[in-house]
């Protein structure tokens, strides 16, 4: 929806956000590879979001947060 968004407008970004792209997907090591070549080929940042925890081969690293029910969410 950002991306016709943004089309509509005229606006470019380099970063693409996708919350649980997995979550009706099996094989999700062919979506992992599909976003990171797509990366790669238009220099994009791509910020994927998931409540499980996956294998995320092919990016360039992996910023964990834990939602602890006394102190709150944090960096892991």
């Amino acid at each position: 929806m950002s991306n016709l968004t943004c089309q509509r407008q005229g606006l470019t970004t380099n970063f693409e956000f996708y919350d649980e792209p997995t979550t009706w997907v099996s094989g999700s090591d062919a979506l992992f590879t599909v976003l990171a070549e797509r990366a790669e080929r238009h220099g994009k940042v791509i910020l994927l979001a998931d409540k499980r925890q996956l294998d995320f081969g092919g990016f360039a690293g992996r910023i964990t947060i834990t939602k602890h029910p006394e102190i709150g969410s944090f960096l892991s």
